[in-house]
């Protein structure tokens, strides 16, 4: 068994799937549906539930064996690219997770100034929410993930890149007297907020974790009326009239100003760039770092 062998079981852990594992892998189905058995029976194991049942699961003996296997190839990884730094041949892969919105805003911006000082590094972005992109990255499915608000723990360490503020949007005519700590309507009063319709993402959202925190922080309960799954759609439908929402300066950024539209900067939030602990950083990782950090 080698590193491909790694490699290929991983995949179809990935995609619980041998299908698509073998669509990603370029080889066929039957290729990998043998493979994978003649690994078991060299292991006396079975690693995958044999059944009609979809997406395909490790056993209890698969998941022991991915542990390994992943930790192996993520050490693996991490050599080369640090052999490659040492050699001076500054080449290889790096794969960078974005929510969707955040990839939309940042990545145009980092990409060319990026590929012109390390031509040699391809740079693969995944996007997902972000409670996904945290699993990939433990999974080393990643090498990195862009994320807000969320904080290092036993398995990933983070580098702290720039503040975010956060806006309440609504209607122009939707806030009310009450809700402002002055006659101009300039500056919101945060505690009576709670008599507010909102438009929330839904749960699983970092955003929707984040804002349920901030409330909780007031003991505010907010009247929920609509979930959503985009920043973009909760923008728009707060400033049709339908209640108020809370997103970040990225979601108004990449939206077209909406006629009507009033927003209030009231809170911000730390983005932040996750990768595994221990996991190498070289040259071209420090240097994209810093390049988000001018950039933002």
């Amino acid at each position: 068994m080698n590193f491909r062998h790694l490699h290929y079981i991983c995949t179809v852990a990935n995609h619980r799937n041998i299908s698509k594992a073998a669509k990603e892998l370029m080889i066929s189905q039957p290729s990998l549906s043998n493979f994978i058995a003649k690994i078991e029976e060299e292991l006396g194991i079975r690693l995958f539930e044999r059944s009609t049942a979809s997406p395909l699961e490790p056993t209890y003996a698969g998941e022991r064996f991915l542990e390994h296997a992943r930790s192996m190839l993520m050490q693996y990884d991490s050599m080369m690219r640090e052999m490659s730094d040492i050699s001076g041949n500054i080449a290889g892969r790096i794969r960078l997770g974005f929510p969707h919105e955040r990839l939309s805003y940042m990545v145009p911006i980092i990409f060319p100034k990026y590929k012109e000082r390390y031509p040699n590094i391809e740079l693969k972005f995944v996007t997902a929410d972000g409670r996904t992109l945290m699993n990939y990255l433990r999974e080393g499915r990643i090498d990195m993930a862009v994320l807000p608000y969320q904080s290092p723990d036993e398995t990933v360490d983070a580098v702290d890149l720039f503040e975010e503020p956060i806006f309440l949007v609504a209607h122009k005519d939707y806030l009310k007297d009450v809700h402002f700590k002055d006659s101009g309507g300039k500056q919101l009063c945060l505690p009576a907020l709670g008599d507010l319709d909102f438009i929330f993402l839904r749960e699983g959202h970092i955003m929707r974790y984040f804002v349920d925190a901030f409330f909780a922080s007031m003991n505010i309960v907010p009247n929920v009326v609509l979930e959503t799954s985009s920043n973009l759609a909760s923008y728009k439908l707060a400033a049709s009239g339908l209640g108020a929402t809370i997103v970040p300066r990225t979601t108004l950024i990449l939206t077209r100003e909406e006629h009507g539209a009033k927003k209030y900067r009231i809170t911000q939030w730390t983005v932040r760039a996750f990768y595994r602990k221990g996991a190498y950083i070289g040259p071209p990782e420090n240097n994209l770092i810093s390049l988000i950090k001018e950039a933002f």
